[in-house]
C-alpha cells in the first residue's frame, strides 16, 4: 500500500513539475476593424502545444469567443501543426518571417503581428528602414502574378536596395510623376526557372490601415496612379509588367 502511495504521490509530483516547466515562447495577434471586428491571438508553449483565440463582433448581429488548441513540430523556421493542421485556416505549416508569423498552406493567406518571440532568431530585413514594405510568401493557390513556373524567394537589405535604384527611374520612364517614397509597398519575390530572383511590387497611396496593408495583398480596380504595380528583375536590373489602375 505504501509503494501505491508512493507512486502516486511522485506522479503528481511529476505532473505538477511539467506544468510549472510549461512556458509561452512566442505570441503573435491580428486585428482588424470596421464594419466588424476581429481579434485572434496566437501563442506557443514550451510543451509543443499551442492555443488560439479569437473573438469576432458585429454590431447587432453576432459575437462569437472562440479558443483553438493543438500540438506542433519545429523544423527549422517552420512551425508544423501535428498531427492535425491548424483548424481555423486548415494550415499545416507557419514561418517566423519578418516579424510575422505567416501561415503558407491553409485556406487562405493569413499573417500575424509576432509580439513576444522566445525561441526563433529574427529572419528578414530591417524593418524600421523598410517600414513601408510588406512581404508575402508567394503560393500558386492565391497569387497569379506570374505565369511561369516560380519558387519562392526572401528578399534581403541588399535586396531591397538594389529594388529602390532600380524602381526610381523606371517609374519616371513610364510617365508616372510621383513620389515613391509616399507608397507602402507590397513584394512577392520568387526565382525563376534561370534562378534570377524577380520580385511584384504592388504601391499603395493610402497609408492609413498599415497592419492590414501589411498582412493582406490589396487588390482595386481604379484609383489611378494611386495604385499601381510592376516586376522587377534585380539580376537583370530590369523592371516590366508595370499596370496603372484605372481612374475612379
Amino acid at each position: 500500500m505504501k509503494s501505491l502511495t508512493c507512486i502516486l504521490i511522485l506522479t503528481a509530483l511529476a505532473a505538477c513539475t511539467r506544468k510549472d516547466n510549461k512556458k509561452e515562447i512566442l505570441s503573435a495577434k491580428f486585428t482588424q476593424e470596421g464594419g466588424s471586428t476581429t481579434k485572434c491571438l496566437f501563442r506557443m508553449y514550451s510543451d509543443s502545444t499551442y492555443t488560439f483565440d479569437i473573438h469576432e463582433y458585429q454590431e447587432y448581429r453576432h459575437e462569437k469567443n472562440e479558443i483553438f488548441r493543438g500540438r506542433y513540430l519545429l523544423k527549422g523556421d517552420s512551425i508544423v501543426f501535428f498531427p492535425f493542421a491548424f483548424y481555423f485556416l486548415n494550415a499545416e505549416t507557419a514561418l517566423i518571417k519578418n516579424n510575422y508569423l505567416e501561415f503558407v498552406d491553409g485556406k487562405m493567406p493569413f499573417k500575424m503581428k509576432v509580439l513576444y518571440n522566445d525561441m526563433f532568431e529574427y529572419k528578414g530585413v530591417d524593418s524600421v528602414r523598410y517600414k513601408n514594405y510588406s512581404f508575402f510568401t508567394y503560393d500558386t493557390a492565391f497569387y497569379h502574378q506570374f505565369s511561369e513556373e516560380m519558387t519562392p524567394y526572401d528578399l534581403t537589405n541588399e535586396d531591397l536596395v538594389k529594388i529602390e535604384s532600380i524602381m526610381t527611374p523606371c517609374i519616371k520612364d513610364a510617365g508616372l510623376d510621383v513620389a515613391l517614397s509616399k507608397y507602402f509597398k507590397q513584394c512577392i519575390a520568387v526565382k525563376n526557372k534561370n534562378d534570377e530572383r524577380v520580385v511584384w511590387i504592388n504601391f499603395l497611396c493610402d497609408t492609413r490601415d498599415i497592419e492590414r496593408l501589411k498582412c493582406f495583398v490589396i487588390y482595386t480596380n481604379d484609383g489611378g496612379d494611386c495604385f499601381f504595380n510592376v516586376k522587377i528583375n534585380l539580376d537583370k536590373e530590369a523592371c516590366y509588367d508595370l499596370s496603372i489602375n484605372g481612374s475612379a
